[in-house]
């Protein structure tokens, strides 16, 4: 075996016993302080997600069966792991030894270290292909609505005090406005509201020429009737439909751009796209609905919640 190899081998030794037998001690005050600041920051994220989402009784009790599956199998997991990985030791402890004695080693020696490692690889492998099978589950628990609601998702402690108590994260400034406004709308009474919805609506496509530019007269004729459908749906909408939907409509509030506005503003568009390149999503790689809800951790809320929906 040739001294590249040798050198190779033996920094990957290194490293996996660093790793396998890192130092122990124990953690300062601030430390801890620091790690259940860190645990409490995680939970709220997610609170403020799940109950952005109003899930009913099935989907709480669902999404439990998945995380209770999801636990399962880690355990299983894990102890095939272990195993794996005490074998792993011991071959790369093998490979040391016969380093320290020779420069000669044993191709069987590496042989086998090579073998089990893939043995590790083909675990990690099969777990990332378990979860992306999971996070195929939980899509078809979810709604259209509440799926687009967790794509759009920033994750946040505390939302800012000009989010009007919002608890599904950082949104934009704009949508918030327009779901303050869309809350007023739903208080006026019928008639009061029957009186203020052509005003709103042509103060906002006034808006809207002032910063785009004018429509042609038809467009406009079409674009009045769009936003006083809509806004009729919303007043009439019930509470929780409205809270679920609520970030959808208000971008569906915002005055669509005249159209020669739109076409230009597109084709910049694709211009960046062009540049930047669209990330693909790789083989084996959960999206967004598995990294916010594949968690274990997430076991204890969900219970919490499935128990207090079941005493209302």
């Amino acid at each position: 075996m040739n001294t590249n190899v040798k050198r190779i081998l033996l920094i990957a030794l290194l490293a996996v016993c660093f790793i396998l037998h890192g130092e122990a001690r124990s953690l300062q005050p601030e430390e801890v302080l620091t790690q259940n600041i860190k645990y409490y920051e995680a939970r709220i994220k997610a609170l403020n997600l799940i109950n952005g989402l109003y899930l009913d009784r099935d989907q709480l009790s669902a999404i439990l069966d998945v995380l209770y599956d999801l636990q399962d199998y880690k355990q299983e997991l894990m102890e095939r792991a272990g195993e794996e990985t005490r074998l792993l030791e011991k071959r790369y402890a093998e490979l040391e030894s016969d380093l320290l004695d020779d420069d000669i080693v044993d191709d069987r020696l590496e042989t086998a270290a090579r073998v089990q490692k893939n043995k590790l690889d083909n675990l990690e492998m099969q777990y990332r292909k378990k979860l992306v099978s999971f996070e195929s589950v939980l899509n078809g628990i979810f709604t259209e609505k509440q799926l687009g609601i967790i794509e759009d998702y920033k994750p946040c402690v505390i939302p800012h005090k000009d989010t009007n108590n919002a608890r599904i994260g950082q949104s934009d400034g704009a949508d918030q406005r327009a779901i303050t406004g869309m809350r007023r709308m739903r208080q006026l009474n019928r008639w009061e509201f029957e009186g203020a919805v052509s005003s709103m609506i042509a103060r906002q496509i006034n808006r809207m020429e002032q910063k785009k530019g004018i429509y042609g007269q038809q467009e406009r004729d079409a674009e009045v009737e769009r936003l006083s459908d809509l806004a009729w749906r919303i007043y009439d909408m019930d509470d929780v439909e409205f809270e679920v939907e609520k970030y959808d409509l208000a971008r569906e509030m915002q005055p669509v751009a005249p159209k020669n506005v739109r076409k230009r503003e597109q084709n910049m568009k694709m211009k960046d796209s062009n540049k930047q390149g669209n990330r693909v999503k790789r083989k084996n790689e959960i999206g967004k609905t598995g990294r916010l809800f594949l968690d274990v951790r997430l076991i204890d809320i969900f219970e919490t919640k499935l128990e207090n929906y079941a005493a209302r």
